[in-house]
């Protein structure tokens, strides 16, 4: 479960027979065994650091969506993402835009580690 699903638990249980309207955060200091994370940053809702389960694979339209999906800033079709392969940095440049509409094009897969940035829009 996530941490927002956790929070949510909690302040359910609290507000049942405790507390009026509880705030509750959850903070996770250390991740299970068999998790992998990837990184969004950029005009994403809720940028940060996710995990998903080492037997799943996960795609970048899934990975924005885990973030909140994209800010009224941001750019689908500028998208970015940094993936280390055989110890060197690569950068892949990525139309979202495009894999969300193409039938022929699958979303690009996220590996372990890999950094998604969605750029901004121009004006």
């Amino acid at each position: 479960m996530t941490s927002e699903q956790a929070a949510q638990i909690i302040r359910d249980l609290y507000e049942k027979d405790y507390l009026v309207n509880p705030k509750v955060s959850v903070n996770v200091s250390e991740r299970g065994a068999g998790r992998l994370t990837f990184t969004v940053l950029g005009q994403v809702n809720r940028p940060g650091l996710y995990d998903y389960p080492e037997d799943e694979t996960l795609n970048l339209l899934q990975a924005i969506a885990m973030s909140g999906g994209y800010t009224r800033l941001g750019a689908p079709s500028k998208v970015t993402l940094q993936r280390v392969v055989n110890d060197r940095a690569m950068l892949y440049k990525l139309d979202a835009d495009e894999m969300g509409r193409s039938r022929t094009h699958p979303p690009f897969e996220i590996k372990p580690d890999d950094v998604i940035t969605v750029g901004e829009k121009l004006f």
